[in-house]
């Protein structure tokens, strides 16, 4: 399975990101009157490279973390999302070795990857490019961007100003994880912006 359990380990008090990078997921979509961006920093992550160089990563936010700047925007989009009864955005990331390695064989540029997005209790998975890049041996950056259907997760158009959002969004995410001591290379790559673990976490499908 593409999918199987990550695990992140909290250890307390140790800063397990880097500190000095910012880990975020953002959204934008378009609107007759104006383009719409929200970001959010509220950003839980795990990263788990396998001893045979294929890279799993996790990541999760609350949907009331993000900011459109414009609280009467972020209302309907939250409504239009039943962040009451679906309070999180998941998203998972494989990136098989065999694709690493082609990509490290030419240009170094992005790499396929399988991404399953969890949104409104559903759960769509999607080919799409990731970038992959080491920082000082055992950091790693992880960055990608890609678009979905609100319709495909069962999510009404948010309507503002009596128009409806584009039914088409993008979601971006940058993300850098610190590999614990504890940990060997390659292991397991941790990290929680929020302090609390993604314990357990059960993928279905793949």
């Amino acid at each position: 399975m593409f999918f199987e359990t990550l695990v992140v380990v909290a250890l307390g008090a140790t800063p397990l990101l880097d500190p000095g990078s910012q880990q975020t997921v953002e959204f934008e979509a378009n609107h007759p009157l104006e383009a719409i961006t929200g970001i959010s920093h509220s950003v839980e992550a795990a990263f788990e490279q396998l001893p045979d160089g294929t890279l799993r990563a996790q990541l999760r936010a609350p949907l009331q973390t993000f900011s459109t700047g414009r609280s009467a925007l972020d209302g309907r989009i939250l409504e239009a999302l039943g962040a009451d009864r679906y309070p999180l955005v998941e998203v998972r990331v494989v990136v098989a070795a065999d694709s690493r390695s082609a990509a490290a064989r030419t240009d170094g540029g992005p790499v396929q990857a399988w991404v399953k997005l969890t949104l409104h209790g559903v759960s769509r998975t999607l080919r799409v490019p990731v970038d992959v890049t080491s920082r000082g041996g055992d950091q790693l950056k992880l960055t990608g961007n890609f678009s979905f259907e609100l319709e495909d997760f069962g999510v009404p158009r948010p309507i503002f100003f009596l128009l409806p959002v584009a039914a088409t969004v993008r979601i971006r995410f940058d993300l850098v994880s610190v590999a614990h001591p504890s940990f060997g290379a390659p292991g397991l790559l941790v990290g929680s912006r929020l302090g609390s673990s993604l314990a357990a976490a059960s993928p279905s499908g793949r």
